[in-house]
């Protein structure tokens, strides 16, 4: 089965790659150690993973469904952890205007904080307060349709 030419896209260890397919052909970076390739099928359906043996020089690989290169993944990164001055700051990247729910939690699962969120751009660094609640460890949770990420915080000074 020969791919159409255009771009595609594939997660190479968890990072997403866009490959150009031109001429039936095309290229990517895979790390030298053994790695996952993974990426939806041509029936937009079925998630293929494969694994990749350290060592391979080459390899063909049929690509998954056409993408957009405008095409955003869902990832949520702290930005200072441990938290000083009781304020969790996140850069959240995601689709333009959307609605994460964000909700942060202590140890023992208690609700500290849910907020939805208004998201305008690309990536928006968002601000939560948490200066006031018992310090020590937090869970931050990231949801919206079908993407949820949780990342611990250590809460400190």
């Amino acid at each position: 089965m020969s791919a159409d030419d255009g771009n595609y896209a594939f997660l190479v260890d968890g990072q997403k790659q866009i490959i150009r397919i031109s001429n039936h052909t095309g290229s990517m970076n895979v790390p030298e150690h053994a790695c996952i390739l993974e990426y939806t099928a041509a029936d937009g359906k079925n998630k293929i993973s494969v694994y990749i043996d350290q060592g391979t020089s080459q390899s063909f690989l049929l690509p998954g469904m056409r993408t957009d290169e405008t095409e955003v993944v869902w990832n949520t990164v702290l930005l200072g952890n441990p938290v000083r001055g009781g304020k969790i700051l996140a850069a959240i990247t995601g689709p333009n205007n959307t609605h994460p729910v964000v909700e942060i939690t202590d140890i023992q699962g208690r609700t500290l904080i849910k907020e939805r969120l208004t998201k305008t751009k690309t990536e928006e660094e968002f601000e939560f307060d948490v200066q006031r609640y018992a310090k020590g460890v937090l869970l931050m949770k990231i949801s919206y349709e079908n993407f949820s990420q949780t990342l611990k915080v250590v809460h400190g000074n």
